[in-house]
């Protein structure tokens, strides 16, 4: 659950407004600082590599694609960052499933 700005302020104690206060004041450096951590963590944890051509992708600005495969137990994700580097990957793992189907056979004349 996302909180706006005005409902942490009320969650505030008394002593950390006050700290607040003076620190923006004084020009704001802590309050800065601990600001600037979080939106670096933020924008890490939504970035990530395109599965086909390795590119990065901000998932908070581009339009990117997820898909999530694989049997229940053990899901994978793959990111790509157009809809051509998405086709690809989904080409490449339906030749791959058609080779696995060929080889079943073979195996169980073994």
């Amino acid at each position: 659950m996302q909180k706006k700005l005005r409902t942490l302020v009320d969650e505030v104690t008394y002593e950390d407004l006050y700290k607040m206060k003076a620190d923006l004041d004084s020009g704001g450096i802590h309050l800065k600082k601990l600001i600037d951590g979080k939106i670096a963590q933020v924008e890490n944890e939504n970035i990530k590599v395109c599965a086909t051509c390795g590119n990065p992708i901000n998932l908070l600005t581009t339009r990117s694609y997820t898909l999530i495969f694989g049997p229940p137990d053990l899901r994978k994700q793959a990111n790509f960052c157009a809809m051509d580097c998405l086709e690809y990957f989904v080409h490449n793992l339906k030749e791959m499933e058609k080779a696995r189907i060929k080889r079943k056979p073979e195996e169980a004349k073994v």
